[in-house]
């Protein structure tokens, strides 16, 4: 099953290779995530904090208020240097107050072999333990 991969392209090309194996779809736009949505079934949405210039909340947002089966979403911080550590902690608590499973900051998940596979690891730990019961494997 596919993962949708809502983020800025440049953050992108790490989810790319975390995620190596995996059916992957990339969106960068909410047009295009909304597009890909209404289409396809996910085992879940990462979500980039630099989505769509910023618009990582809104998204999110859309996606806890419409009326589709529940994809878990993990929300991804990955900008090195440009968020302080209150911005960091802002973004983590308005992310899981709108409903992420998990908000992850790529700064914890050093960008090699074992910080990858415990990144790749946790991503797909979280989703598949947040997916209800009530939806069907294949969805």
């Amino acid at each position: 099953m596919a993962i949708l991969v809502a983020a800025h392209p440049a953050g992108a090309l790490r989810l790319k290779k975390v995620l190596a194996g995996h059916e992957l779809s990339f969106v960068s736009t909410m047009e295009e995530a909304e597009q890909v949505l209404e289409r396809g079934r996910f085992l879940g949405i990462l979500l980039g904090v630099q989505f769509d210039e910023s618009r990582m909340l809104k998204l999110l947002e859309r996606l806890r208020s419409e009326k589709r089966l529940p994809i878990p979403v993990v929300c991804i911080i990955g900008i090195k240097g440009r968020l302080s550590e209150a911005a960091v902690n802002a973004c983590k608590k308005a992310a899981s107050a709108l409903g992420a499973e998990a908000v992850l900051d790529l700064a914890h998940f050093p960008d090699d072999e074992r910080g990858n596979a415990r990144l790749r690891g946790t991503i797909l730990s979280t989703m598949l333990a947040s997916r209800p019961a009530s939806v069907p494997q294949d969805w």
